[in-house]
């Protein structure tokens, strides 16, 4: 019975640590490309002055 619990034990723990790193993931993907898009826009605007 108590390797089950162990089993248990590890299975919990892992389940945790990818549910952890999947938020960060999700979390920082958005932060990235709301970046991205602001940098493209402020590009843009730029470079508009230079080619007319």
């Amino acid at each position: 019975m108590e390797l089950v619990e162990i089993l248990k034990t590890i299975g919990a723990c892992a389940g945790a640590l990818v549910t952890i790193i999947t938020f960060f993931t999700l979390v920082s993907k958005r932060p990235r490309a709301a970046l991205r898009r602001i940098i493209r826009e402020e590009s843009t605007e730029a470079n508009k002055p230079v080619k007319e």
